[in-house]
């Protein structure tokens, strides 16, 4: 069995010097926070320190991100899933995101040139941290090894992602810089609890954009982990992310009103805090 973080929650932060570190918040606002030593963030130590926290970081940039896709019933309903097709595993989608599209939960994200990416859409998603390696464990186990919870936009280029457009290359359209903001904090599994009931919300500007709760995936945290690790080591720190719910831009409105600069977008899930991104 995993052994428990010593932290509830964890924050990757620059200091009024610049200097990077983690910490465990001390409030909601996420002014102050108990620095924790090491640089491996599945091998923190608490210290008798606290500081202010200067810019807020991704609280940490994973080697490895794995995505799932249409993993929300309504969302899988909105994108032209049959629901008999929605609980076949093989319906998956499994494409990854790499590093250089990590940022902030207040970064800007830089927009491509329209001509190359275009129709730019946001996907707010429930994500885990894995806390040892996972090869070929049970969904009974997988608790075991999950170390927290974070949020993180799956921004996504629906030019590349489009079958009739680009064949369908999902990975190349998720993968522009800055794709990826994560955080604001990884929140321990003990702390959240059953990941299977939080409320999700995005508002694009002031609109409400998306509302569910977890409750609506079609395969849960555990299933996933266990799906994935069939054959295949998922390593520890790896970061995946579970599948967004219906309202995105591609599907809200015939024709669909993809993102602009300029445009902030908040993704919110119960318990985990908030991102807030403005498009450039």
């Amino acid at each position: 069995m995993a052994s428990s973080p010593q932290w509830k929650s964890i924050i990757r932060f620059k200091d009024s010097n610049g200097q990077v570190l983690y910490g465990e918040p001390l409030g909601d606002d996420l002014k102050e926070a108990t620095v924790f030593e090491g640089g491996d963030l599945l091998s923190l130590t608490e210290s008798d320190k606290v500081v202010e926290v200067g810019e807020l970081l991704a609280p940490y940039v994973p080697d490895t991100i794995l995505c799932i896709g249409l993993n929300y019933k309504e969302h899988a309903t909105e994108g032209g899933v049959r629901e008999s097709q929605q609980l076949s595993s093989s319906s998956l989608l499994t494409p990854r995101k790499s590093k250089n599209s990590i940022t902030g939960p207040h970064a800007s994200i830089p927009m491509p040139p329209e001509s190359h990416a275009g129709n730019i859409d946001y996907e707010n998603e429930l994500c885990f941290v894995v806390a040892r390696d996972a090869k070929n464990i049970s969904a009974k186990d997988a608790p075991d090894y999950i170390l927290g919870y974070t949020i993180g936009n799956d921004v996504s280029s629906r030019t590349w992602q489009a079958p009739d457009m680009c064949g369908g290359q999902f990975s190349y359209a998720k993968n522009f810089d800055a794709f990826c903001p994560v955080g604001p904090a990884i929140v321990s599994s003990k702390t959240v609890g059953d990941p299977q009931n939080l409320k999700i919300t995005t508002r694009r500007g002031e609109k409400v954009v998306q509302s569910s709760n977890t409750s609506d995936m079609i395969f849960g945290i555990y299933e996933i982990l266990s799906f994935l690790s069939q054959g295949t080591t998922v390593p520890a720190g790896s970061l995946v992310m579970t599948g967004t719910p219906p309202g995105v831009a591609m599907f809200a409105s015939n024709p669909p009103n993809f993102l602009n600069s300029g445009e902030v977008v908040e993704c919110e899930i119960e318990k985990l805090g908030k991102l807030r991104n403005e498009f450039i």
